[in-house]
């Protein structure tokens, strides 16, 4: 949904988080969440609310359900992590209950499917992505990923 304000368009949304997958078990905020505020979260094009238990900067994760230590995070449809401690559906999800699995030979990550996320993303963002430039697509997404991993790999 987008408005006008002067000579420019303004996208706006009716959520306050997004979690690409359906199997996500995180979302990130897109807005600064207050303790108590009802979060309604874009979930694979479906809206889910959840009440935020306590306040989450914008970008941070927020717990879609209720997870226990050694539950696998996945956000964007990827293992990113393992909970260390009990995480309640709502809370914060940070460096303080989680632990990456990045970079880890023993990690029980899922593999990074570009294309699944490619199509994820192009629907979420309403894009429309030529048939002929879909392996070049997912083949940078696949690069970006292998660098992501990369740069992001420590000890959460």
């Amino acid at each position: 949904m987008s408005k006008r304000e002067g000579n420019r368009s303004v996208v706006t949304t009716s959520w306050h988080a997004t979690a690409l997958d359906a199997n996500d078990n995180l979302a990130i905020v897109l807005e600064s969440i207050a303790a108590g505020q009802e979060v309604i979260v874009d979930v694979a094009g479906k809206p889910v609310r959840v009440q935020a238990l306590e306040a989450i900067a914008l970008g941070h994760k927020i717990a879609l359900v209720d997870l226990h230590p050694g539950d696998l995070l996945v956000k964007y449809g990827e293992t990113i992590g393992e909970a260390t401690a009990p995480i309640a559906q709502g809370a914060w999800v940070h460096v303080h209950n989680l632990r990456s699995l990045r970079a880890r030979p023993d990690a029980r990550a899922v593999g990074f499917d570009a294309h699944a996320y490619l199509e994820v993303a192009a629907a979420a963002l309403a894009l429309s992505i030529p048939a002929e430039s879909r392996d070049a697509v997912a083949a940078n997404l696949t690069r970006l990923s292998e660098y992501a991993r990369e740069v992001l790999a420590f000890d959460a």
